[in-house]
């Protein structure tokens, strides 16, 4: 009896070992993050934590003890369950480990496409008989969400290639426009040069006209109101002051004639150069305004091109014009200094200023400003030239610069020359 029972311990003994060890493993399967089964040698599912059987396996029931190609039958189509279960049937035979990690297919059993990354090893069981087991995670969000971030590159992708095409045609466009602007710019300049030539050559010609035709018709009328002078104070004394009233008339005449002529177009201009012509503008127009006028300008200033010469007579004659109109001043400086490469213009009065809201739409070039001004800037313009206007409660200065020609800076401390 005592033999009887020697034995039957030592036979419970190893299998309560077996069922420990199975134990052991069913809990190492279970407490496992991720998908984990066991195919068994007779190539049934032995083993699978409960994480599979409610995820990949959730509609294969029963699943314990089935038979693994069934189960795969149940899950993929037929040409993908057949390339499984080659895999599971290699390892289990050779014992050579297999890694998945694209692996992407569409369910048989629920028509939605999963992804899983899984692995393979041949394992020996508890009962002492190979086995294979397969770890998985559940890639499918994850594989989602880098399609849709490839998705959302892609379409950023053109959405950026669009935006740098559009910003290129934009940029070419606006290229186009600025050149037709520019374009436009230059042939503006190039016609209001042509305008104010034009108007300087008609007021050339109105003031030959005025001092040769009129002038002359003046002076004839005074010679024919001379000799009747003569003739009334012999037979009509009586009308000598009426006569000699007429006569002053015609002198009076006369001045303006000649003075509006010069005004139009000064001779001296031509003939002397910008120098002669000031002086004689600025006395004749401070005895006629009453206005004390100090004209600084160098003795050597020398000629410059004879259109460069008129504009800037044009420019003191129409800053002393609204000196005279405007400013309610008594002075005025007219400065001007030439530099190599610049000519200087500084017309200062001490009236009354200007509104800052006057200053502000001379200085933005907008509507609202003067005839005057605005032809200062277009006379200036076809020589490059820049106008500044400031103004306050003391009175107002006009400062302009006008680049010299180049052809001209070499020579510019020569003397006097003929205007070109």
């Amino acid at each position: 009896m005592g033999s009887s029972l020697r034995k039957s311990t030592e036979h419970a003994l190893p299998e309560s070992q077996l069922r420990r060890g199975q134990k052991t493993f069913s809990d190492l399967l279970e407490r496992a993050p991720f998908g984990i089964y066991v195919v068994d040698s007779n190539f049934r599912i032995a083993q699978m934590n409960v994480r599979s059987q409610n995820g990949a396996f959730r509609n294969v029931r029963p699943i314990i003890g089935r038979d693994f190609s069934e189960a795969m039958g149940i899950l993929w189509s037929e040409p993908v369950a057949q390339e499984i279960i080659a895999v599971f049937r290699q390892t289990l035979e050779t014992g050579e480990p297999y890694y998945s990690r694209g692996f992407t297919s569409t369910r048989h059993d629920v028509a939605v496409t999963e992804s899983y990354e899984w692995e393979l090893h041949r394992i020996t069981l508890p009962d002492g008989q190979k086995g294979v087991i397969c770890y998985y995670f559940d890639s499918t969000r994850l594989r989602q969400a880098e399609e849709a971030t490839r998705q959302s590159e892609a379409r950023y992708r053109e959405l950026a290639e669009n935006l740098d095409r559009e910003v290129q045609a934009r940029t070419m466009e606006l290229q186009l426009r600025n050149e037709q602007v520019l374009r436009a710019a230059e042939d503006l300049r190039e016609l209001s040069g042509r305008v104010l030539r034009v108007q300087d050559e008609e007021r050339r010609r109105i003031a030959r006209e005025l001092h040769d035709s009129a002038g002359q018709i003046l002076t004839a009328l005074g010679l024919e109101l001379g000799s009747l002078a003569e003739d009334i104070h012999k037979i009509a004394p009586q009308l000598e002051v009426r006569m000699a009233a007429a006569e002053e008339l015609v002198q009076q005449l006369h001045r303006e004639i000649r003075t509006t002529s010069y005004l139009l177009h000064p001779p001296l201009l031509d003939e002397a150069g910008l120098s002669s012509a000031l002086s004689w503008y600025t006395e004749g127009l401070s005895q006629r305004s009453g206005i004390q006028i100090h004209l600084d300008i160098p003795e050597d200033f020398g000629r410059l091109p004879r259109d460069m010469e008129l504009v800037m007579f044009r420019l003191v004659q129409e800053s002393m014009t609204n000196i005279h109109r405007h400013s309610e001043s008594v002075t005025a400086e007219i400065r001007i200094v030439r530099e190599s490469d610049t000519v200087t213009i500084e017309v200062q009065d001490h009236g009354k200023g200007m509104s800052q809201e006057e200053l502000r739409k001379i200085r933005e070039g907008g509507s609202g400003i003067g005839v005057g001004i605005r032809g200062m800037r277009e006379r200036l313009r076809q020589f490059r030239g820049d106008l500044k206007i400031e103004s306050d409660e003391s009175g107002t200065q006009v400062l302009v610069r006008i680049p010299v020609p180049q052809n001209l800076v070499a020579g510019f401390a020569q003397p006097l020359r003929p205007a070109i």
